[in-house]
């Protein structure tokens, strides 16, 4: 016969006879050794990552290890799964940043937290791991003084307590579940309440007040400011401008467009009518921004248009492409020379104007050839020539007769009046 093993720790059980001359290797490594992991030995678990403890008999495992020691700066709450069977560990969660973890069992079962800066002792019960006892953390009270009769056991960081200066409960917003229970229900401390400005409080017994309040209760203290036991009509008893900090607009009227800063204050942009209702269609006359967040994208369309000049115009000379009122321009009839594209802003204002340093615009120009074919043979900026970059990378020494040719330019700006602009040249027939 040979040796067995235990089933909860893995221990070496020897057949008599069986080791003759060979028993010391055996009790000291898979006996004794092994024994004093499962009393007192200690496995570190430092990476930030759910961890399933290892098994092995007759030999070193994580799982008999009598401390289980997380040091683990995450934030995530992170799960060690041990064997679904009798042990007892102690945790303790040292995590350097505000990690909780799970003990739980092999299934897995759903465990028990231990919150950063806890140690507990923890116990499996025949189908999950338990507290039996917990040592240190922050927010958990192992037992606490009521009006000096009555303690809170178990109680765990979820439970929000209020304490006067005599660390008397006041509130207690949470009695938990379990064994994180209130053992009776507490005394709680009278309320102590301001007297208000006018008239005298002659009911201290307790919350609410229904009785023995006179004269005037002033706003500052939850009351109207008012005799009367009407409340104020915004509609009809309010006067004026409402401010932003009594939740108004600020304003009068809506002459500008209203921005938002995250809050329920608003302010006017521009001036003009460029308030937005919703469901209306606007037309906006000034940049708008949406800057979106590092997670998010800054805007969703469907079916976006873009404004396409269509002109019974014949490409030859210098062309002006003004990228302030179209993204497509379109000359329909036969082009009759090699023209140069001259990109700007408009008639009265340059590209360098419209575009900021890192940011790049795209525009097409498509261009009808007859049975002579022509091509775009220059490039120009605000009137100053640049070198495109083409797709190929050579730039077009002709078109292509009895066919519409598609030019594509993203002109990127890296510095003031200075751009990189990559073209392309496409047929269609």
């Amino acid at each position: 016969m040979t040796t067995a093993y235990t089933s909860l720790l893995g221990l070496a059980l020897p057949v008599t006879g069986e080791l003759s001359g060979t028993w010391g290797d055996t009790v000291n490594n898979s006996i004794t050794s092994l024994l004093d992991s499962a009393v007192a030995g200690t496995t570190t678990l430092s990476s930030d990552a759910d961890v399933t403890l290892t098994t092995t008999t007759g030999a070193a495992n994580t799982s008999r290890e009598a401390i289980l020691l997380w040091t683990a700066g995450g934030t995530v709450t992170r799960n060690i799964t041990a064997p679904a069977q009798s042990k007892t560990y102690v945790v303790i969660n040292a995590s350097s940043s505000t990690q909780s973890i799970v003990l739980r069992g092999a299934g897995p079962t759903s465990g028990v937290t231990i919150i950063k800066g806890e140690a507990a002792v923890c116990a499996w019960n025949g189908s999950d791991f338990i507290k039996i006892a917990n040592i240190s953390g922050a927010g958990v009270f192992t037992s606490l003084a009521v009006s000096g009769t009555t303690t809170l056991s178990g109680l765990t960081a979820s439970t929000a307590l209020a304490l006067d200066a005599s660390k008397n409960v006041v509130s207690v917003t949470n009695t938990g579940t379990g064994s994180n229970v209130l053992a009776t229900s507490p005394t709680l401390v009278t309320p102590v309440l301001g007297t208000p400005a006018s008239g005298t409080l002659t009911n201290a017994t307790g919350l609410p007040l229904t009785t023995g309040v006179t004269g005037t209760l002033p706003i500052a203290n939850g009351g109207t400011g008012t005799t009367s036991t009407t409340f104020t009509n915004l509609t009809t008893n309010v006067t004026g401008t409402l401010p932003v900090a009594n939740g108004g607009s600020g304003a009068v009227t809506l002459t500008g467009l209203l921005k938002g800063n995250g809050t329920s204050a608003f302010t006017a942009a521009t001036a003009g009518t460029d308030y937005v209702a919703p469901g209306t269609a606007t037309t906006f006359t000034a940049l708008q921004t949406f800057s979106g967040t590092s997670s998010n994208a800054s805007h969703k369309a469907t079916n976006m248009l873009e404004v396409d000049t269509i002109s019974a115009t014949a490409a030859t000379g210098t062309i002006n492409y003004d990228v302030t009122t179209q993204s497509v321009q379109y000359y329909t009839s036969n082009a009759t020379g090699n023209w140069t594209l001259n990109f700007r802003g408009s008639s009265g204002t340059s590209l360098n104007t419209v575009m900021s340093t890192g940011e790049c615009i795209s525009a097409t120009f498509l261009v009808t050839n007859g049975t002579t074919a022509y091509y775009n043979s220059a490039v120009t900026i605000d009137g100053t020539s640049v070198t495109p970059k083409w797709q190929g990378g050579s730039a077009p020494t002709s078109g292509n007769a009895s066919s519409t040719d598609c030019y594509t330019y993203v002109i990127q700006k890296t510095g003031s009046a200075t751009y990189v602009v990559l073209a392309s040249q496409t047929k269609f027939a």
